[in-house]
């Protein structure tokens, strides 16, 4: 049907991005990883669609979602006080 909501975030250097959308209730509903580098894990804005489906592929229910994004940073030009896991916790509310 289209609908999607895009998760956009920026990052300071490229780095391996989890991102994991949990229901309310913190089950878990999709996660996707992307590599350092990749069209969701290099340096710069970065944008993820996320197509209102869990794992397997069936649309979810309205109503509100945790979005966690997972940023582990390795990259060799990044200072080692730099060098972490960083995470940011984001609501998404659903309206079909």
């Amino acid at each position: 049907s289209g609908d999607q909501t895009t998760i956009t975030y920026t990052l300071k250097y490229d780095a391996k991005v989890t991102i994991t959308i949990y229901d309310l209730l913190g089950h878990l509903v999709l996660e996707k990883e992307f590599k350092p580098g990749s069209d969701q894990g290099h340096q710069g804005p970065n944008y993820w669609p996320w197509y209102l489906e869990n794992e397997r592929g069936d649309r979810v229910a309205k109503g509100g979602y945790i979005c966690r994004i997972t940023v582990d940073v390795e990259d060799s030009r990044a200072p080692k006080s730099d060098d972490r896991t960083v995470q940011v916790i984001r609501k998404i509310g659903v309206i079909h």
